[in-house]
């Protein structure tokens, strides 16, 4: 299972710890989600990404409806998928992720989990 949190992510592609989970130490290591890695990684599914690459298109509302079709049609799950052209977060516990950006369309798809 992982826990992908985008807020935590800086423009160098590292993650820091979260100001929430700095002071764990006494704490049982399922209360210390990720605080010990260091490279962020925005999608864990190499043939997912290759999907959403190509099925980005000039607007969200489009992008969404194709990822998901084809990521349906290929993978044969369906997918939670969000789109858009500002910036958004979101914290989700998934174990199938992936975050890509073509452009001003930025996508997030990921399997409830």
């Amino acid at each position: 299972m992982h826990f992908y949190d985008d807020t935590t992510a800086s423009q160098n592609g590292t993650t820091e710890t979260p100001k929430h989970l700095e002071n764990l130490n006494g704490l049982p290591n399922t209360f210390a989600v990720r605080s010990h890695k260091k490279q962020r990684k925005s999608c864990n599914n190499d043939t997912l990404q290759k999907i959403m690459r190509k099925n980005i298109q000039d607007n969200p509302r489009a992008s969404k409806r194709a990822i998901y079709h084809a990521a349906f049609e290929v993978l044969s799950i369906g997918l939670n998928v969000v789109c858009a052209r500002c910036s958004f977060s979101f914290l989700t516990k998934t174990t199938l992720y992936c975050q890509e950006a073509v452009k001003d369309i930025t996508c997030f798809a990921y399997k409830d989990g």
